[in-house]
């Protein structure tokens, strides 16, 4: 309905005998849907920078972070066998609430080569994000009117922790006419995913909306309780 991206692309040298390079990487993203309210806006960046220290020892850096923000959108509901009959537009969620996902990584690697055989090659790499869902969408159709949805009021929110350490020796090999890549090495990993969930709590009530004539004006301010 509207697609709009921009993808920019820059690499080189920082000086004239080329030991210190870079490449940065830069993206953005801007949509909407034919579906009232929907879009999806998402902008990233990626530096990278590589330092050859020498023929045969390099030094590379490199990094990428993502900020992207949306709205939850479940579609129409149905009514007995059939969609709804309300244009294919109408939206039956809370409009004001927005999912924001954030990451970001970042990383180093060495990498030595040893005769003419032999990589040894270093690296760690730590991440880290939180994903929030909101959600306010359409759980149950009332028997009574066939048109008063009420809405699921919960959020969860999605943490990530990670950070991994490879160490790897490559070697390259020939006995006769067969070549051989043989490959030894370590890892030590450690992830850390909290995530936690809210909904609203049953005695202050269900949140509902007309199918047909929906007052996102009217509904109720978001109160939310842990679940345990």
């Amino acid at each position: 309905f509207r697609y709009n991206q921009l993808n920019l692309d820059w690499t080189g040298a920082f000086n004239k005998n080329e030991s210190v390079l870079y490449r940065i990487t830069v993206s953005g993203l801007d949509t909407k849907s034919f579906r009232n309210f929907v879009f999806t806006q998402k902008a990233f960046i990626a530096p990278v920078f590589t330092w050859v220290v020498n023929p045969t020892l390099s030094v590379r850096f490199y990094s990428e972070f993502l900020v992207q923000n949306s709205v939850n959108d479940q579609g129409i509901i149905a009514v007995g066998t059939r969609p709804a009959n309300v244009p294919i537009s109408t939206y039956l969620n809370d409009p004001r609430l927005i999912a924001p996902d954030r990451q970001g990584k970042v990383g180093i690697s060495v990498d030595k080569t040893v005769g003419s055989h032999w990589v040894l090659r270093s690296y760690e790499r730590s991440s880290v994000g939180i994903s929030i869902y909101n959600s306010r969408v359409a759980q149950s159709l009332s028997t009574k009117d066939n048109r008063t949805i009420t809405l699921n009021d919960s959020t969860s929110e999605q943490n990530f922790q990670t950070h991994y350490w490879i160490n790897e020796a490559v070697g390259r090999l020939r006995t006769g006419p067969i070549g051989h890549t043989l490959l030894g090495g370590f890892e030590l990993d450690r992830e850390i995913n909290p995530n936690y969930a809210k909904a609203r709590p049953a005695a202050l009530g269900a949140v509902t909306l007309d199918v047909y004539n929906p007052d996102y004006a009217a509904l109720p301010a978001r109160i939310l309780g842990m679940n345990l």
